[in-house]
Formats: C-alpha cells, sequence, structure tokens
C-alpha cells in the first residue's frame, strides 16, 4: 500500500511539473502572427535639431558608467528628475508615461542620500517629486538583505515605471563572481519584464580600459538597453559629458554640463575640443 501511495505521488507530482512546464514554455512563445509592439518609452532627449530620442525603455534595463568623481550623481539626478516631472527638465530630458519613481542607494550615508533626494527635488521643481517618489538607503545592510529588500518593492509596489539602483555592485559579494553575476543580471531581466518598469544601475569603469568593472560588468553590458557614459573633460575639468556607449536604439547626441551651485547646468553648443563644435 505504501508503495502504491509512494509511486501515486511521484506520478502526481511528474504530471504538475510537466503541465507547469509546458505552460511555462507556450507562455514565452513567440511567432510572427502574434503582434508585438515596441516597449513604450520611459526616459528620451529631445533636441531642437531632431526627433526626440528614446534611451530606456519600459521592461528594460541601462547602465550609468564613469570613473569616480566623473559626476554620475549629477547625471542620474537629471534623469530621475525627469521621471517624477510633468515637465522637460533642462528642455532636454522628458519622461513618460508617469508612474511610480524609486530610488535605491547602497553606498552612502542618509545625510549624503538625502542630498541627492534634494538635488532631485530642486532639478524637478518638486514637480511629480511628493505625490510618485520613493528614496531608500540600503547602506545599512548586507548584499543579501539589500537584494531582498528590493526584490520586495518589485514584488508589493504597482505601477512602477522607473527604478535607479545606485549602486548595483553592493547587491553582491564579489564583483568578479560568474554566478553572483549571472544571479543579479538575473533578477534584473525578470524584475524589469514583470514590473514593466525600467531599471537603472550605476557601475564605474575600469579606469585602465574604460569597462565596466568585474564579471557583473560583463554581464550588464550584454543585457543593457542602454549604457551611458559619463566623463569629466580632460581639457576642462570643469565640465562633464554625458553620452552614449552602447544603445540598442539610436544614439543621442553628447550633452554637456557644469555644476553651478551644487546643480547640473546644461551648456548649449559646448565646443569640445575632442569632437568639434556641437
Amino acid at each position: 500500500m505504501n508503495n502504491y501511495l509512494e509511486s501515486y505521488k511521484q506520478e502526481v507530482t511528474q504530471i504538475a511539473e510537466s503541465l507547469d512546464f509546458e505552460y511555462k514554455l507556450e507562455s514565452c512563445r513567440i511567432t510572427l502572427s502574434a503582434e508585438l509592439k515596441p516597449p513604450p518609452p520611459v526616459l528620451q532627449i529631445e533636441s531642437e535639431f531632431s526627433q526626440p530620442v528614446t534611451i530606456c525603455t519600459e521592461g528594460n534595463i541601462s547602465v550609468i558608467k564613469g570613473r569616480a568623481k566623473a559626476r554620475k550623481s549629477f547625471a542620474i539626478a537629471m534623469f530621475t528628475a525627469a521621471a517624477c516631472s510633468d515637465l522637460v527638465i533642462y528642455r532636454r530630458f522628458v519622461s513618460k508615461p508617469k508612474k511610480w519613481v524609486v530610488y535605491f542607494d547602497t553606498e552612502q550615508s542618509s545625510f549624503y542620500v538625502q542630498q541627492a533626494l534634494k538635488r532631485i527635488h530642486d532639478i524637478s521643481n518638486g514637480n511629480g517629486f511628493e505625490t510618485r517618489f520613493f528614496a531608500y538607503c540600503l547602506r545599512p545592510f548586507s548584499p543579501a538583505e539589500r537584494l531582498e529588500l528590493i526584490e520586495f518593492v518589485f514584488e508589493k509596489f504597482k505601477g512602477l515605471g522607473f527604478v535607479v539602483i545606485d549602486g548595483i555592485r553592493d547587491l553582491i559579494k564579489d564583483i568578479n563572481s560568474p554566478e553572483e553575476s549571472t544571479m543579479i543580471s538575473s533578477k534584473l531581466l525578470k524584475w524589469s519584464e514583470r514590473s514593466g518598469a525600467h531599471i537603472m544601475t550605476v557601475l564605474h569603469e575600469n579606469p585602465s580600459d574604460g569597462k565596466l568593472r568585474g564579471h557583473i560588468g560583463t554581464e550588464l553590458m550584454n543585457k543593457a538597453e542602454t549604457v551611458i557614459k559619463v566623463e569629466k573633460l580632460e581639457q576642462d575639468k570643469d565640465v562633464s559629458k554625458i553620452s552614449c556607449d552602447m544603445v540598442r536604439g539610436i544614439e543621442f547626441e553628447p550633452i554637456y554640463f557644469r555644476i553651478v551651485d551644487n546643480l547640473p547646468e546644461i551648456i548649449v553648443n559646448y565646443i569640445d575640443e575632442t569632437k568639434g563644435f556641437q
């Protein structure tokens, strides 16, 4: 009797697993007859000389890269302010549609995270800031705890539109671990696909070759929709440049900015000695 029950349980389990795999396989099948539309834009860069260029779309991930002190945080602030605001930021950055915006900082203390929030608030003039923006300082937690907290937000928050993880390196122990890198990149793909949000991550680049750091950098480079480079100009240290390092769509023209009163200021028609007139 016990052997029969055990055999029956195994058979039921096998049938359940078979049905589960069949359902999953069918749910991800792609055919020519399916009417699939391109993912809607989340962030665009506008230009007075051309059509808006989409840099971030729903259900995808992007990476902000650059050396330390390249002013990546100021670039992130402009993107995040655009995601919050109903208005075009600096006549360059625009977001659509307007959904929840969540900002995670993994390495700075609460004080400096708050300073970043003030910057985002001032850039957006507070537009949308109080109604759809949430920020979290994850520095006190371990990599595993940070990962669990972020996953909880993706599971519980409905209507996510734009999520910043600054920086993604602090969600794993070893930046060069293939296993951890595959795990975190798989998480990002799952979170973005299921929620429909765009996830913008931040990672330093190697000073020697400009590549994203570690094995996690290689994984993100392969998975990202857009990789945006932020760099301080060698010939003019007061100016930083935002440019496309890799994009699946159309590249946008480089954007130059300086810091005035602790806020970024876009420089129109900047003459870059290495690129010519912009």
